[in-house]
C-alpha cells in the first residue's frame, strides 16, 4: 500500500496550479509595475509593507532615470518615516536630488545619512552617470 505522501502531486513532479494559464500574473514593464505598486500604496498606505514598498519604488524610479518621481516618492517616505533604514532613504533621495541639479537637497539628505549613521555615504548607486557630477 503507498502512503498519501509518495503519491502527491509535488512527489510525481507535476506543477499544480489554481492560477488558469490565460491569466497574467502581472505586467512585464517597469510602468505597469510602477503602477501596480502606486495603486497598492494608494489603497493600503497604512499597510505594514508600505514603507518598504515606497522606499522600493522610489529607488526602482530613480534607475529608471524618473528623478522627479523618485524625489517625490522618497520624499514623502522620508517625510513620514517608517522604514527600518531611513539612511537609505536619505541616500537615496540625496542622489536622486542630485540627478535632478538640486544640489542643495542633495546635500541636505546626505547631511541626514551623516547624522543617521555617523558615517559619510558611500559613493553613487548603481547607474549612476559620475560624469555628470565631476
Amino acid at each position: 500500500s503507498r502512503s498519501a505522501m509518495s503519491t502527491s502531486p509535488a512527489r510525481s513532479g507535476r506543477i499544480i496550479s489554481n492560477r488558469p494559464r490565460s491569466t497574467p500574473t502581472c505586467e512585464r514593464s517597469p510602468s505597469g509595475s510602477f503602477a501596480a505598486a502606486r495603486s497598492f500604496l494608494q489603497q493600503f498606505p497604512g499597510h505594514e509593507k508600505a514603507p518598504s514598498l515606497r522606499y522600493a519604488l522610489g529607488t526602482a524610479e530613480a534607475r529608471n532615470g524618473d528623478s522627479k518621481l523618485a524625489q517625490q516618492t522618497l520624499g514623502d517616505l522620508g517625510r513620514d518615516g517608517g522604514y527600518d533604514r531611513m539612511d537609505r532613504v536619505w541616500y537615496e533621495l540625496g542622489w536622486a536630488h542630485r540627478r535632478a541639479g538640486d544640489e542643495p537637497a542633495a546635500l541636505a539628505a546626505f547631511a541626514k545619512v551623516v547624522a543617521t549613521t555617523g558615517e559619510v555615504p558611500p559613493g553613487p548607486p548603481p547607474g549612476t552617470d559620475t560624469e555628470r557630477f565631476g
